[in-house]
């Protein structure tokens, strides 16, 4: 019985650690995502601000280029 007592209590911790990776992972993920985000919308800003500024001073600016 203490055999099966030790393999079970084996299980359950390692269903508890694998159940903690995912977790991490994926909130590394959405981390990541997220940064990824942030990121895109600051390069979009700074495309904006560079078009606008040329835009004000008369001359066209292609940021895509």
């Amino acid at each position: 019985m203490n055999d099966i007592s030790s393999i079970a209590a084996a299980m359950v911790a390692m269903s508890q650690s694998r159940t903690q990776d995912e977790i991490s992972v994926s909130l590394i993920k959405m981390k990541a995502e997220a940064e990824q985000a942030m990121a895109n919308m600051i390069l979009e800003n700074a495309r904006q601000i560079a078009a606008l500024s040329h835009a004000a001073a008369g001359g066209v600016v292609d940021t895509f280029a």
